[in-house]
């Protein structure tokens, strides 16, 4: 290794009891604008208490895995000894068949809005719309449909993690903050194995140092190990962070048409096979 490259941080990806729960929500009104983390909710504008009770059941919701109701799962982002954010994962259409050949029967969406623009952990569409490639871009998440709400659209990070429409969450970060605009989204499905959306935000002071790199390089294993064929997430053109952090995943970027407010929403997909 250079003696300018900079150390690979350590990054587990833990799951989110009660206790986790708290401590990450407390990171998240400390390190993180609401608009990074959550679907717009309420009047009030950053986090009020409606942002924050969907923090809350969405990620109960999520403790029941991608085999529970909601059909994702949210983790914790360590590094280090210290929560830094937070990843999920969320299947889109159809799960892999099982082994009888059936088809494995997936549940309702977190209580909320159906996907779009704006959410937060719909993430992972984007319940975590801050990703985060190492280059110390600070900014908004991924966000990858789901939960209740819009999909995450931060300053720096997935908007695909965000959630989105059947109860997802932001996706990976670019080391950026959340939903803000910046965040990765969701991806169409795959018949092969089945499609996996993921969203992703970090605290501002975890950004810009890998750890999104390293959390998406966690997830992706764990998508893998579910059986999932492709790993999706939806961001914007201006979101430099985001994009990086899935190119160095290996996704390939489709770019949309721009909407209204000319921003142009970029798709990535990430073969797992």
């Amino acid at each position: 290794m250079s003696p300018s490259a900079e150390p690979t941080p350590e990054v587990a990806l833990i799951d989110v009891t009660e206790a986790v729960l708290e401590q990450l929500l407390e990171l998240a009104l400390r390190e993180a604008d609401a608009d990074e983390v959550t679907p717009p909710l309420g009047t009030a504008a950053g986090w009020n208490t409606d942002r924050i009770s969907w923090f809350r059941e969405f990620h109960r919701a999520a403790a029941a895995g991608l085999d529970g109701p909601a059909r994702q799962k949210s983790w914790a982002i360590d590094c280090g000894g210290q929560l830094a954010g937070s990843i999920r994962l969320q299947w889109k259409g159809a799960e892999p068949t099982d082994a009888a050949g059936g088809g494995v029967a997936g549940g309702p969406g977190l209580p909320g809005g159906g996907a779009g623009a704006g959410g937060g952990l719909a993430v992972l569409t984007g319940v975590w719309a801050a990703a985060d490639a190492g280059s110390g871009v600070t900014g908004g998440g991924v966000s990858v449909g789901g939960v209740s709400g819009g999909g995450v659209s931060g300053g720096g990070g997935l908007a695909g993690l965000t959630p989105g429409g059947a109860g997802s969450e932001a996706p990976p970060d670019a080391e950026a903050g959340g939903a803000g605009g910046a965040g990765l989204g969701s991806g169409g499905s795959d018949a092969a194995g089945g499609t996996l959306e993921t969203g992703i935000w970090l605290a501002r002071s975890f950004r810009g140092r890998g750890v999104g790199r390293e959390a998406l390089r966690l997830v992706k294993d764990r998508a893998t190990s579910a059986g999932a064929a492709v790993l999706v997430a939806d961001t914007t053109a201006g979101n430099v962070g985001a994009l990086a952090l899935l190119k160095s995943a290996g996704a390939e970027l489709v770019a949309g048409a721009a909407s209204d407010n000319a921003t142009v929403p970029v798709k990535g997909r990430i073969p797992l096979r």
